[in-house]
């Protein structure tokens, strides 16, 4: 139903992943995608008790908006990261990652554009196959810029980008 499009918040697991599909971005090693897991709050087969994971507003808090807003960027331009792994408190833990400079993810923007052919210039068409969310929602003015990592990385930024 239209009405149910873009009204609950993408898991990380869902963030990343869908990150990764819609661009073509690949990773060189498991540390990325285990930082990204571990960052946000969801190790795959390893939910935080029987009943899995919480959900929903759970997935939002203080540490983890600002890197949530900012994954696009980091896995697209393979920016530094200026972040420490907070610890779980379990000596047991077997997902010791501590702090990673890079997540080692592959971009090219050549290949991606084959993902967006005709609307990877086109702001607007951009935002239309990124986000789930009607049009008359957006909270961000988008600025028309050929460039397809400037775009991708606008639309990234917004909030309804984490709806889906």
């Amino acid at each position: 139903d239209d009405k149910n499009i873009g009204v609950k918040i993408k898991s990380p697991i869902d963030l990343m992943v869908g990150a990764c599909r819609s661009t073509g971005i690949s990773f060189s090693s498991s540390e990325g995608p285990l930082f990204i897991q571990k960052h946000l709050g969801q190790m795959l087969l390893n939910p935080p008790n029987v009943a899995g994971w919480p959900g929903s507003r759970d997935w939002i808090d203080s540490s983890t908006l600002l890197f949530r807003t900012r994954l696009m960027e980091y896995m697209v331009m393979s920016s530094e990261l200026a972040l420490e792994m907070k610890g779980s408190g379990d000596v047991n833990d077997q997902f010791k990652i501590g702090r990673l400079k890079k997540l080692g993810t592959k971009f090219d923007p050549g290949t991606a554009s084959k993902y967006f052919t005709s609307i990877s210039t086109n702001p607007e068409k951009l935002s239309d196959f990124l986000l789930q969310t009607d049009k008359s929602v957006l909270t961000t003015d988008f600025v028309t810029d050929d460039r397809l990592v400037a775009n991708l990385l606008k639309i990234c930024r917004t909030p309804e980008y984490q709806m889906c």
